[in-house]
């Protein structure tokens, strides 16, 4: 595989493997602080958002089988395991330190029908057609090769399974777009730094995000993997997208 994106970097993949982990890793302490700050508090709105889409075609279940990938911290995880209470989600990220601090913080997480398993996006550590829903929120700019990412998710729902991703786009509008700019590249830096003691994660952030996919590539990625159905509903002026596809 070529070179691959890394912020404005170009980098070999698996350097751009250790790159990732190693942000996550320096932040993973104040991670979620970190994504309440610098949204405003509108994540936790954006995931609900995803948590009430939650609708597969799959045959009626006895318990609905959720597999979140790049969990993080396992906060949408356990969003998903509160909202669909016959639901069974599987919390799965490549990052063990996310996955640690995430379990470690949130209490609830041992009474809810919820395992927690440190797995590579790209190549899922599961058989065949074993979800109704796999859900992504934000971590699609972390893979490798994000269209594999795709391709793994479709492989391991069951027919009629239902692909659901969170993703950040630059705002495009003429009037916020210079406001974005400088609220993405001089802002969140300086408030990674002041919050989780990396500003370069930060920078990293917003770098990526505009180096990423826009959202009708993201849909074209999606039906190329073999899902239908494939939209993009867009919120807070076009600066996150929920993608939503179902395997037939």
């Amino acid at each position: 595989m070529a070179h691959v994106p890394f912020g404005y970097r170009s980098v070999e993949p698996s350097t751009k493997r250790k790159l990732v982990e190693d942000v996550f890793t320096s932040v993973a302490s104040r991670y979620d602080v970190m994504n309440d700050v610098m949204s405003l508090g509108i994540q936790r709105a954006w995931k609900q958002a995803l948590v009430q889409a939650i609708r597969p075609r799959t045959a009626i279940r006895a318990r609905l089988s959720v597999l979140d990938v790049a969990t993080g911290s396992g906060d949408l995880a356990v969003r998903i395991a509160h909202a669909h209470t016959n639901s069974h989600v599987v919390a799965c990220d490549s990052t063990m330190s996310m996955l640690t601090h995430g379990r470690a913080t949130r209490s609830s997480a041992d009474t809810l029908p919820l395992r927690w398993l440190v797995g590579d996006g790209e190549s899922l550590p599961f058989a065949n057609e074993q979800f109704d829903v796999i859900t992504n929120a934000f971590g699609l700019r972390n893979m490798t090769d994000y269209e594999q990412s795709l391709r793994e998710a479709y492989r391991c729902l069951r027919s009629g399974g239902q692909f659901l991703a969170l993703e950040l786009s630059p705002v495009r509008d003429a009037v916020l777009k210079d406001l974005y700019q400088f609220y993405a590249f001089s802002c969140l830096p300086r408030m990674g730094q002041w919050i989780t003691g990396n500003g370069d994660a930060y920078r990293y952030l917003a770098q990526s995000i505009q180096r990423f996919a826009a959202p009708f590539d993201i849909k074209a990625a999606l039906g190329r993997a073999g899902f239908v159905d494939c939209r993009a509903t867009p919120y807070t002026f076009k600066a996150v997208h929920l993608y939503h596809a179902i395997k037939e």
